[in-house]
């Protein structure tokens, strides 16, 4: 039986589940730095908190949105729909989720919006995340260099024309 996938707006009930997710994205990143557990909670939760206020005071009107697959929370999407661009703010899936097409799939049914829209779509991207190669499949580009980062952008495309019922001209 196929996955039951939506998504649905952030509410504060997300709160503990976003700073796990948040959490799990890091964990590679933080080992590095040599702290120990409590070292390491501390500081993610110092940048989650931090990355939340920025997307909040930076990105007005922008969605908030989680993830379910059958019922349970897996990851997160944030976009803001500008007029001249969309911008994928954060997609992130917990580890049980990746590789498995709900990304993907999050993804090409965004790009597919962006079209009708007649909008770029851009995302930001460290140089060697792994995601970054999903991205490129999907039609993304270098931009830019912005430090760490690279701007990323998928080109507007026109949108597909209507399907055409038989017998049917409008």
């Amino acid at each position: 039986m196929p996955a039951a996938v939506i998504l649905r707006p952030q509410t504060q009930a997300d709160d503990v589940f976003l700073f796990e997710l948040y959490a799990s994205t890091r964990e590679e990143e933080t080992a590095a730095f040599g702290f120990n557990a409590e070292q390491s909670r501390q500081f993610l939760r110092s940048q989650f908190e931090l990355q939340t206020i920025h997307y909040r005071r930076h990105y007005e009107g922008a969605s908030f949105d989680i993830l379910e697959v059958n019922g349970q929370a897996a990851g997160k999407l944030y976009v803001h729909r500008g007029a001249r661009e969309w911008r994928v703010m954060d997609i992130a899936l917990l580890p049980q989720f990746r590789n498995r097409g709900a990304g993907t799939s999050l993804l090409r049914s965004l790009l597919e919006d962006a079209d009708r829209t007649g909008v770029p779509v851009t995302i930001h991207v460290e140089e060697y995340n792994r995601a970054r190669q999903l991205y490129e499949r999907l039609g993304f580009q270098v931009k830019e260099q912005q430090g760490i980062y690279l701007l990323l952008e998928r080109a507007r495309r026109a949108a597909p024309p209507p399907v055409q019922e038989p017998g049917f001209t409008r």
